[in-house]
């Protein structure tokens, strides 16, 4: 049983020198043999092409493109009158051949607005907007909702509203579904002259509470109708009264990263957006080779005829590009070649003594499950010579996670100093890295990646990206008077005191000057920070005043790395080239009783990069966290209690 209603176009083909199909009056049964993929037409470039002229794109007002996830029925909108009549055709490839357009069987009702379809990615769902009434809550006049139909053997079935909490007493319309089932949709304010791009998770059988999507996405007076790629990487908004569009309403794309981060709206350019500024409905194809648009084109005024006439205008009127909207597609990689070129960025972390390789190799192992779109970062791990040595068994985990193996030296009176081995990794990897990467990303091994760590990639107004020390411990307090220690580390490393800037400690919540952690530091290669430390430390550890303060109190020894790293950041970074990495960026697992409770995780979810020390099992301070779920899992299957 046929469920279509038979739109009848009448046809008569003539082909252009292209070898594309153009359309004037004639009868249904001259309707052209169209065979393969996309109703045979040659694929287009890196140019947008009219998509099939005289079939799809007729001269009619024509948007909005959807279809089946094996690319063989391909549904489209027509518009006549400024949508008083509306509805969406389906032509189907059946037995080889490519049928007639004609209108999907339950939107034949011309007094209603059918139009936009979505077919969900398994291809189970077909979603569109309706202004028919909704007979479940008995109503005699509908407004802009989504519907949707289920699949069935032999088409469609009957179409419901999508209900609360998706659909309100305002217009909602545009979907579009990625493959986890999340419906991405506008919806008009209550004044009615805006609208806003909204996100519908679908979890335990329902549509969860929409939310308003940021301000990437959301960037204009008002934006409509977008594209959501199945896997959610990106979005193409057409958004109007930004300052950069070329006209009216343009096609934007945001992309988004694994943790949910958009980035910032890119405009498709010249070949997509035009002057006149009528693009409003994006779609890319199932296979995500062609993006196809609608655009509201006119004929290049370089073939405008010399004078009009009748029959001119009657020909123009006929097909487009004739002011009306018609689908474009051109090659999907148009899209890619817009995405912001992330900066280059490799992870490097040392070992200076034998029980370190297992958190190390736990530290790579988490970059690469859990680090997203900087998982297949490269690794560079230093192994301490003469303390730490390489075995086949060590190779060939590096190689399984594709960490690159170092040795470095360090002189016998600088190990003297508890962490002074780091520094000279440090600064020689940075040495070794500069003009290779954009970033450098310096981390303790005792140092666990949970999602991506997107912040890591440094804005370029910025040199190093840092979190302050746990505790105030031999930092100096910023209301306080400075005391001999930090004067005569000051004096020495020529640090200018109008350099000094307050930090809050994490832990203890102290304001202190400039004291910052050094197991976990992003910095620009080129600009020698982590060898202006190792200067630094060669310094102050070779004064004979602060070798005295260090013999006594034992806590300046053990700290004069960071206390090093301090007055090299303030020697060779202004203050305006830092950031702060956010909280959830070296966490203390450690700490985690002497938290406020206030500010106590209960839940490893929402962190990006744990420290959990190397002073204790993992396991052990798990047990006192009180801490549980997935990654604390994890944690203890990478290290058991008698780990280390």
């Amino acid at each position: 049983m046929k469920r279509t209603a038979k739109l009848f176009i009448f046809l008569s083909v003539f082909f252009l020198t292209c070898g594309r199909p153009v359309v004037t009056a004639a009868g249904p049964e001259d309707f052209p043999v169209l065979k393969g993929p996309y109703l045979g037409q040659k694929p287009p470039g890196p140019e947008p092409e009219l998509f099939v002229p005289g079939i799809v794109s007729t001269g009619m007002f024509t948007r909005d493109v959807a279809m089946t996830p094996d690319g063989r029925e391909i549904y489209f909108g027509v518009a006549l009158g400024n949508y008083g009549w509306s509805t969406i055709l389906v032509t189907r490839e059946v037995n080889g051949r490519w049928t007639e357009p004609e209108v999907v069987l339950h939107l034949d009702d011309p007094g209603y607005l059918n139009f936009e379809p979505c077919i969900s990615p398994d291809g189970k769902k077909f979603y569109f907007l309706s202004t028919r009434p909704d007979p479940s809550k008995n109503e005699k006049e509908g407004d802009q909702d989504i519907w949707a139909m289920d699949r069935l053997s032999d088409g469609w079935g009957q179409p419901t509203n999508l209900g609360a909490p998706v659909n309100t007493d305002q217009a909602e319309y545009f979907p579009s579904v990625t493959r986890d089932g999340t419906l991405y949709f506008t919806r008009a304010e209550k004044d009615g002259r805006t609208s806003f791009i909204y996100r519908a998770r679908w979890k335990d059988g329902r549509f969860q509470e929409p939310e308003k999507l940021p301000p990437q996405v959301n960037s204009g007076t008002s934006q409509f109708n977008a594209f959501i790629a199945p896997d959610e990487s990106y979005i193409i908004v057409p958004v109007f009264g930004r300052k950069d569009s070329l006209g009216g309403t343009d096609y934007y794309v945001v992309f988004r990263d694994a943790d949910d981060t958009w980035s910032e709206p890119v405009n498709m350019g010249v070949k997509i957006n035009t002057a006149g500024g009528a693009e409003f409905s994006p779609y890319v194809s199932p296979d995500g080779k062609y993006f196809f648009f609608m655009s509201s084109r006119f004929l290049p005024r370089e073939k405008w005829p010399a004078k009009l006439t009748a029959k001119v205008l009657r020909e123009v009127y006929s097909r487009p590009p004739n002011g009306n909207s018609a689908i474009y597609w051109v090659d999907a990689r148009v899209i890619e070649s817009l995405r912001p070129r992330r900066p280059s960025l490799t992870f490097a972390v040392c070992a200076w003594y034998k029980a370190q390789l297992v958190e190390a190799l736990a530290l790579a192992e988490s970059i690469r499950s859990f680090g997203g779109g900087l998982s297949r970062a490269p690794i560079r791990l230093y192994l301490l010579e003469n303390k730490v040595t390489s075995d086949p068994s060590l190779a060939r985990k590096c190689g399984e996670l594709g960490v690159a193996l170092f040795s470095f030296q360090a002189p016998p009176e600088n190990l003297a100093y508890p962490f002074a081995a780091k520094i000279i990794a440090a600064a020689r990897a940075e040495e070794e890295l500069a003009g290779k990467t954009d970033i450098l990303v310096w981390m303790d091994p005792d140092t666990v990646v949970w999602r991506e760590p997107s912040d890591f990639l440094l804005d370029k107004k910025f040199v190093l990206g840092y979190r302050p020390v746990m505790h105030q411990l031999i930092g100096s307090s910023f209301d306080q008077p400075l005391d001999d220690f930090w004067s005569r580390l000051y004096h020495m490393l020529g640090v200018n005191p109008e350099s000094l800037f307050p930090m809050v400690t994490p832990v203890d919540r102290i304001t202190i000057r400039p004291y910052i952690n050094a197991g976990l530091l992003v910095l620009r290669p080129e600009r020698g920070v982590l060898r202006k430390w190792l200067e630094a430390f060669n310094i102050i550890s070779a004064d004979p005043v602060l070798q005295d303060m260090c013999r006594q109190d034992q806590r300046k020894l053990v700290f004069l790395h960071q206390a090093a790293l301090a007055g090299a950041v303030l020697v060779s970074v202004g203050r305006e080239a830092m950031t702060e990495l956010p909280e959830a960026y070296n966490y203390p697992l450690n700490l985690q009783a002497q938290i406020p409770a206030e500010r106590r995780l209960t839940t490893l979810d929402g962190l990006t990069t744990l420290r959990y020390d190397e002073g204790e099992t993992v396991a052990g301070l798990l047990e006192k966290s009180g801490l549980s779920g997935t990654k604390v899992d994890w944690l203890l299957a990478h290290f058991p209690a008698s780990d280390r």
